[in-house]
């Protein structure tokens, strides 16, 4: 049977793949183990994850030191791992699952109103169970109901699942009322690593950060250049940083009111906590999904893109949606990919067929320019 794959990754402006998250200072001991992250009221607002306290964390954007800490009355952090909000609410995630067993995951719904003002808030509480688990014998670091990411989207709680069992995530969603409901599953992305944090920018475009490891940690955030629907992946998610941060975990992502993304990192082996921002001055070329026979990416180096496939010859050819066809060469695909040179601004469309004059995956993408 053919064997179909989802074409997703794919084109970034050739200087931008190179840069890296900027470190903006190590976070207090009392954040040692930062697991969400949220720009609200021009402070990054984070929480640590299980056993820990019941508590909020104010961070000054400008060096991380900690500007406030709210108590959450009536909570208790069995594994608080994200945070999100809406116009009215800042939500607490206590979903952490890794050993698959837990039966009292439940989301806590805070009045932004009295964070503002006390030190002291009351908690309101969304519990919910994922439709499809049904055993719950204990599995360390192999569930698929692992959950550390989430985003509140009109009048629902979206969650991305860290799948320990295949590197997927799973789009469930929910509603963001208070009570006990059976969470909905949408859609699954194979983003080849464990999610760990979401966030919406103010247009609606999505962005999970998250880790592989092997030999080492390495950080990735996959963001979409079209928005979110809270049903689908969009089909231009793609990653946009793939870095090795020295054995770091990133554990949250945030955008501030400028769009401009945040990351936190959980301390340990005695390291401590760290904040970073990524100030992006490049946009994604985001390529719209198609069916394809084989996997294709095209990936920035500093002296042009490179091409992968399956290994074997081609012809790669790229217009403008005006007709101007900017890139049109046969290209002989090895185990290293193919180095290719093109520029261009605006919308374009790629093919790439094979030797046989079958076309094997088509596209369309956006060279947006810094």
């Amino acid at each position: 049977m053919k064997q179909i794959f989802l074409l997703l990754s794919i084109l970034f402006l050739t200087n931008a793949f190179g840069q890296s998250p900027q470190l903006v200072g190590n976070l207090s001991a009392q954040v040692q183990e930062t697991s969400g992250l949220l720009f609200f009221n021009n402070c990054l607002w984070t929480q640590n994850d299980g056993d820990n306290g019941p508590y909020l964390y104010a961070l000054n954007p400008s060096d991380g030191s900690i500007d406030r800490k709210v108590r959450l009355v009536g909570a208790k952090n069995r594994d608080w791992e994200e945070l999100a909000d809406d116009d009215d609410y800042v939500y607490v995630g206590d979903f952490g699952n890794n050993r698959g067993n837990r039966k009292n995951l439940v989301i806590y719904r805070v009045s932004k109103k009295e964070l503002d003002e006390k030190d002291e808030v009351s908690v309101e509480k969304i519990r919910f169970s994922y439709p499809d688990q049904q055993d719950f014998e204990p599995s360390m670091f192999s569930t698929a109901f692992d959950c550390e990411a989430m985003v509140v989207l009109e009048d629902r709680i979206c969650l991305f699942t860290k799948r320990w069992n295949d590197r997927k995530t799973y789009l469930y969603s929910l509603p963001k009322s208070i009570g006990e409901h059976v969470a909905e599953f949408h859609e699954a992305y194979n983003v080849n690593g464990l999610v760990t944090g979401a966030d919406l920018s103010s247009d609606g475009r999505l962005c999970l950060s998250g880790y592989t490891f092997g030999l080492m940690y390495k950080v990735f955030v996959v963001e979409s250049a079209s928005p979110f629907d809270g049903q689908h992946f969009p089909a231009d998610c793609t990653r946009s940083i793939e870095k090795d941060l020295k054995n770091t975990q990133v554990e949250a992502v945030s955008f501030d009111d400028q769009d401009e993304l945040w990351l936190s990192a959980e301390g340990s082996n005695g390291k401590p906590a760290k904040l970073f921002t990524f100030k992006k001055d490049f946009v994604p070329l985001a390529v719209v999904s198609h069916d394809a026979e084989v996997e294709v990416h095209l990936l920035p180096e500093e002296d042009g893109q490179r091409v992968y496939a399956p290994q074997g010859n081609y012809r790669l050819s790229i217009s403008l949606l005006a007709g101007k066809e900017v890139f049109n060469e046969q290209l002989e695909i090895s185990s290293e990919g193919s180095l290719i040179h093109f520029s261009c601004e605006g919308v374009f469309l790629w093919k790439l067929i094979d030797a046989q004059g079958k076309l094997v995956g088509s596209g369309q993408g956006a060279c947006l320019g810094k």
